[in-house]
């Protein structure tokens, strides 16, 4: 149960923060759950080294995948 909290607190924490401010937090937010599931980093190699709403939008569907499919899993 831990970890589903801190888990999803890092999607909803990158998905306030991703038209607003991506400060240390959302870095971290992403950092994170790039542990568990792929996190498209390379889509932040642009001029302003943001990462896109597009990007955000289809990860995210790849996280909460990545989720259900490993919640049984006895993460550590």
């Amino acid at each position: 149960m831990q970890f589903k909290k801190e888990f999803f607190w890092n999607i909803k924490n990158v998905e306030n923060l991703i038209m607003k401010d991506q400060n240390q937090s959302f870095q971290n937010s992403l950092k994170f759950i790039s542990k568990y599931a792929p996190v498209s980093f390379e889509d932040m190699l642009n001029y302003s080294h943001t990462y896109p709403i597009e990007s955000f939008k289809k990860d995210k569907e790849v996280w909460l995948k990545w989720y259900d499919d490993n919640k049984c899993k006895n993460i550590k």
